[in-house]
């Protein structure tokens, strides 16, 4: 195990090394990204109780883009698709019944950037957010939450080929819901920039 991490670790330092002095540095410049978001579930329905979370997390389809001003500033905007996810419960008169959630996020954010070194850098986003949930039950318990309000994030980028980029982020869709997915989803994709 320990020589597969080294090549793996060296693969990925040759790979930045080769790469470091082609990476393009032309500003303003804009970028498109697709990726994956993963995201905790609750369910918090009034007169069920005993609820089985087949799906504790939800992984989604997360689309991205944005714009870069200067090598620091930037926006960017988003949209994370919650797909459905299931659940069971007991009612309060020990009826079984199923359920299931789905719903979406959209933000859009400024973006503070801190380059490390040519092929890494950090940053943070501040910005505005909707989050939609939609729930269903077999015992006719159906929701709809809708939520507008702050949006966070923060993570890392790296760069491992020319106007390519992977990223690693946090983000936070505004206050948590009561059921579905959560507002802390931990996001991770690739981008191109042109």
């Amino acid at each position: 195990m320990r020589k597969l991490v080294l090549a793996l670790v060296t693969s990925a330092a040759g790979i930045t090394a080769v790469h470091a002095q082609t990476r393009p540095q032309d500003f303003p410049r804009g970028y498109l990204g697709l990726g994956g978001a993963v995201a905790g579930t609750a369910y918090n329905i009034k007169g069920i109780g005993n609820v089985n979370k087949i799906d504790k997390t939800v992984t989604s389809i997360k689309v991205f883009g944005g714009y870069e001003f200067d090598p620091i500033w930037g926006v960017e905007a988003g949209y994370d698709n919650f797909s459905r996810t299931n659940f069971d419960f007991t009612t309060g008169n020990f009826q079984a019944g199923t359920g299931n959630s789905d719903g979406y996020g959209v933000y859009f954010a400024s973006k503070g950037r801190y380059p490390i070194n040519d092929q890494w850098e950090a940053y943070v986003k501040l910005g505005v957010a909707f989050s939609h949930r939609r729930t269903s039950t077999s015992v006719g318990l159906n929701f709809k939450e809708d939520d507008t309000g702050p949006y966070g994030g923060a993570g890392l980028q790296w760069s491992f080929y020319p106007r390519w980029d992977f990223i690693l982020e946090y983000e936070r869709f505004g206050k948590n819901k009561p059921n579905g997915a959560q507002a802390d989803v931990f996001s991770f994709g690739t981008r191109y920039s042109f």
